[in-house]
């Protein structure tokens, strides 16, 4: 019995604490990102499985979205409010929201693992010939 818990103790917690801190990794550097480019009255949109860690992390809100569909819908009820949103996602995600990126407008904010960060202008969604394909 003991030596189970002096294993547990001294060999799976420091592990486990281990392989937590580098699977947050890339959720706490978009987070400080995110608080270091997010203009005044941005909103940020995140369309993946929600990440509660990001909201703590960063310390701002984060609106989430499973489907770049909903998403698009959401943004396109924005458009006429001016100024730009941060969307972060898988690229495929961001491509379903009908964001096609350019190097040349800077969308691009930042790139870490699977996920990009994106600054858009919300008239964008209110384009009708700017929509991409969809995922479900």
């Amino acid at each position: 019995m003991w030596g189970f818990i002096a294993c547990f103790v001294l060999a799976v917690m420091p592990t486990y604490l281990l392989l937590d801190a580098h699977r947050q990794l890339p959720i706490r550097e978009l987070a400080a990102i995110i608080a270091e480019v997010r203009q005044p009255g941005e909103e940020v949109v995140m369309i993946a499985f929600e990440k509660p860690s990001l909201v703590f992390y960063s310390q701002e809100p984060v609106t989430f979205f499973r489907r770049s569909l909903d998403a698009r819908d959401y943004l396109a009820t924005k458009a006429n409010e001016g100024g730009s949103v941060l969307i972060l996602g898988w690229p495929n995600k961001v491509r379903g929201v009908g964001v096609r990126l350019h190097r040349e407008r800077g969308e691009l904010v930042y790139q870490v693992g699977n996920y990009q960060l994106v600054r858009v202008n919300k008239d964008r969604f209110g384009e009708k010939g700017d929509s991409g394909s969809a995922d479900t």
